[in-house]
Order: structure tokens, then sequence, then C-alpha cells
């Protein structure tokens, strides 16, 4: 049976467990970055198996969250405490927690791969990437300054607004349970930046330039930047909650662009962990995503096309005969589960699961399409013939009945 202590970080007073063999040492406040001394007046004294342990009063962090403790000697605080052993409520600690390093359970993401960031990435599915931190982290100006200074949407770094997260102030009881942010726009960039006088890209000095939200408690009253350009909308790109992990509020963080989502992780310590290097990839297998078309673009798309319920977005081929500064006003979308043709005043849909053909014909650099369905008339478009190789491709890989003639 080992000795373990529950200690304080005497800048932010958050509790960890440790061992006592620890005391002594010097460390660092996973929390907020704060080195101290382990002191031995500082430390409470318990056993791991003592029922009565002073660690059910003192709510110190579960063992999952020891993980972001960081030794000035070492990598982490080695043999603190096992992820399942006893938390303070005296239940095990769920793998699934996604706080500091625990894994998170049915999440594609390995519940070895334990880093030190102290963001966590979560998972990774059709609505983006999501991440989840402590609460206490917003006290941290790193951690508030971790969105790049370009668009949360699209990407641009023109024209941008600056937005604050605005948490949900009340808290539901479930793991799962609570209101979801919005963001508020608080000026434009180019402006803020300006009457602070100093340089773009400084978002540590930008803080300094933003209000604090009044009708929020702390920590959530701190401004939290986020950018957006004129055509794209925060509110659809970042979503968020605050959540209850083992009796302490954390906040959980949706990225919907995972450009965004891997520029945010990297500022947020997480550029050595394997989760990046999965985030990257699949930010990598994302080819022709919506979100990384032109905002412009996917703005005169949505007079055409709006996706349906849990329709996947495959990807668009623009109008070769349309000019360049017009591309989105024609030209095709395919997602996983259609075909929407749209040229001139004609606007056509072909489900995949029906009977069709397509038929491609090269010309040059271009390719004609004609898209068959039964006791209609085809659709005729011309676009790259790179780009007729790829529909055809992606209708094969989508297992669509139509059959393809070239």
């Amino acid at each position: 049976m080992s000795d373990l202590a529950v200690v304080a970080c005497p800048s932010c007073s958050q509790a960890f467990r440790i061992e006592s063999a620890r005391i002594g040492e010097q460390a660092r406040c996973g929390i907020c970055g704060t080195s101290f001394r382990i002191e031995p007046e500082s430390a409470i004294q318990e056993s791991v198996h003592h029922e009565s342990s002073p660690i059910h009063e003192t709510e110190a962090v579960d063992e999952a969250t020891v993980m972001a403790w960081m030794d000035e000697a070492l990598p982490a605080v080695a043999g603190a405490a096992s992820v399942n052993a006893p938390t303070p409520t005296g239940e095990p600690t769920p793998s699934g927690s996604g706080i500091a390093g625990s894994g998170i359970a049915g999440s594609g993401i390995a519940e070895d791969n334990r880093a030190t960031a102290a963001v966590r990435l979560t998972h990774i599915d059709e609505d983006g990437a999501h991440f989840e931190f402590l609460a206490a982290l917003l006290s941290s100006e790193p951690v508030r300054t971790a969105f790049p200074q370009a668009c949360v949407g699209c990407g641009t770094t023109a024209a941008l607004t600056v937005y604050l997260i605005r948490w949900q102030d009340r808290i539901g009881n479930e793991a799962g349970g609570s209101g979801e942010t919005s963001a508020i726009a608080v000026g434009e960039l180019a402006e803020l930046e300006a009457g602070a006088g100093f340089g773009t890209g400084s978002n540590a000095r930008l803080l300094t330039r933003l209000p604090e939200l009044h009708d929020r408690r702390p920590p959530f009253h701190l401004p939290y930047p986020i950018f957006a350009c004129p055509r794209c909308r925060p509110d659809r790109e970042i979503t968020g909650r605050v959540i209850r992990r083992s009796g302490q509020e954390a906040c959980r963080l949706s990225i919907a662009a995972l450009p965004t989502a891997v520029a945010f992780f990297s500022n947020s310590g997480g550029a050595d962990t394997p989760e990046f290097q999965q985030l990257v990839e699949a930010r990598d297998r994302q080819h022709q995503d919506w979100r990384s078309l032109d905002a412009g673009v996917r703005d005169r798309i949505t007079h055409w096309f709006t996706p349906r319920g849990e329709e996947r977005f495959m990807g668009f081929h623009r109008d070769t005969e349309t000019p360049a500064a017009d591309t989105g006003i024609s030209g095709i979308v395919l997602t996983n589960r259609r075909l929407v043709y749209q040229r001139l005043a004609s606007r056509r849909e072909f489900p995949l699961d029906a009977n069709g053909r397509l038929e491609i014909r090269p010309a040059g650099t271009t390719a004609n399409i004609r898209i068959f369905e039964e006791e209609n008339r085809p659709a005729a478009i011309k676009i790259a013939h790179t780009a007729a190789d790829e529909l055809a491709t992606r209708l094969r890989t989508l297992g669509c009945a139509w059959t393809i003639v070239r």
C-alpha cells in the first residue's frame, strides 16, 4: 500500500494527488503553469485505500489529471496514481473522461496515447474535431490565444471580425448535459489592433483590448477570441459546452473545419502527440471538402444546393463554361446519396441508388458530361478532364449503381 499526499498549487489553488515520495521535489502545475517546490507542510498525507481519506474533502483532481503535472527534471510525474485508481468520490475513474491524458472510450483515440498537452483531442467525426480541457485553464492566456488569426470556417486572413466565445453558464448535472456556446462580435480585427498600437498577429496583446463578459461568472467571463470573415458564421463552425468530469468543470470544444482544428491543437501544445498526427491525417483525407472551398463559391452553391440530414458532401465540380469569377453558380455537387446538377435555369437531382448512366467524353483539358436517368432527357455539362476522372472514381467508391461510359 503506497502513501499519497494531496497538495495545492500556490498560484491557482488547484489540488492534486501525488506520491508522498515526491515531497520536496520541484514541479510545475499543469493547470496554470506555475513552477513551485512541493513543501512538506503543504501536503496532506493519505492512504490509497483509507475510506476516510482527506481527499474526499479537498476535491483533488482525479488521477487522470495528475498526468498533466510536469516535473522540471522528468517528462511527467510518473507513478503518482493509475488511471483506474479510486477517484475523489471513491469510484474508478472512467476511461472516457477525456481530461489530461485519459482514454476516450469509443472515440477512435487510443487510450495509450497519453500526452502532456493540457487540451485533449477526444475524437474526430463528420462534425469535426472535438476537444476537452479543464475549465480552470480558461485563466491561462495561452489557452485563450490558441486560435490563429484566420477565419474559423474558410481560413482566409482578410476582413476578419473578432468574436468571443460565450460559454453557457448553466452546467448540467450529467457528463454530457449543458448548453452550447454562442459567439458575439466585438469588432473588426484591423481596428482593434490599430487602436492598441501594435502590429498584426499578436493574440496575447489583442486580449488586452477585448472586454470581459460581465454576464458570465469566472472563469467563463474571460475573453476567448475566435475570428471569422463576413461570409462564414462562427456559431456554425465552433460549438462547445461546459460539462462535469469527476465533480470538476470542463470545457468541450468542437471545431468543424479540420485545418482550423489542426492549428488550434498545435497552438495548444498538442503538436507532439499521437492524436495530433491522427488529426493531420484526417484533415489530409478530406479531399475537396466543403470547407476547403472559397467562401464566395460556397455562398453561390448554397443558392441551389442544401444538404439533407446526415448527407455527406463529397465534392463540387465547376462548369468550365461559366466565368471563373462566377464559380459556384453552376456545376455538379456530389454527396454520398445524390448528384445535384445546376446549369443556367436547369436544376436536377440524380439519386445514386437509382438506375442511371454517366457518359464522359474527353475534349482536351475538359470533358463533356451527360447524365441519364429513365424517361428523362440527359443533363449535359462541361467540366475539367481531371474533375471528370475524379467524379467517376468517387461514384465507383460509393458503390453507385450507375453505368459509367467513357
